[in-house]
């Protein structure tokens, strides 16, 4: 017979066993459920929740478009506006948005000069003319300046049409309707 510490048996099968009574089984079972319907409340809660949310987005604003001639710049247009001397216009289009109090003119020609050729005639031009200069950038076949006065501003961006290789200068003119824009002051303008 081997030693034992403090006379314990090394057989367990003389031990009393527990029994498990069904109501440790059916309290442990009721508790799960709780929690499980509680979860799903809480769940199922947030889910009626979001979807009684409702999100109002203030509406699309309205806008009308109106084609200009292409044989002259909209009135707004300073009358320098173009650098070059008869230049081929190939859109020419104004856009109200809401009320009329915003006009964005849009205006696109042809250009002879290359994009930094324009870029620096740009350049000059708006600094000449105490505009601000919000951006610029200039790549290979890229010029692009954003200057604003006053409520007003102008983008002028010169691409390379891929298909045809035509240079084009876009001038993007947004017009405020208010005391003091840039057109509405000093500025020199064609009928």
């Amino acid at each position: 017979m081997e030693p034992t510490l403090n006379n314990t048996p090394t057989d367990f099968s003389n031990l009393p066993k527990r029994k498990n009574t069904p109501k440790y089984v059916l309290i442990f079972g009721l508790v799960l459920i709780v929690i499980a319907v509680v979860a799903f409340a809480v769940f199922y809660k947030q889910e009626i929740w979001l979807k009684k949310e409702v999100v109002n987005l203030p509406p699309a604003p309205q806008y009308t478009k109106t084609d200009l001639p292409t044989d002259k710049l909209p009135e707004v247009f300073p009358k320098d506006m173009i650098q070059e001397k008869d230049p081929v216009i190939l859109e020419n289009f104004e856009v109200k948005i809401g009320s009329g109090w915003q006009t964005q003119y849009t205006l696109k020609y042809i250009t002879q000069k290359s994009a930094s050729e324009n870029f620096e005639a740009y350049l000059k031009y708006f600094k000449d003319r105490q505009w601000i200069i919000l951006s610029q950038d200039q790549k290979d076949n890229f010029a692009a300046i954003r200057a604003g006065k006053n409520y007003d501003s102008i983008n002028v961006t010169h691409t390379i049409n891929q298909v045809n290789g035509m240079q084009i200068i876009d001038l993007i003119f947004t017009h405020l309707q208010f005391e003091r824009s840039a057109s509405s002051t000093n500025q020199t303008i064609t009928k």
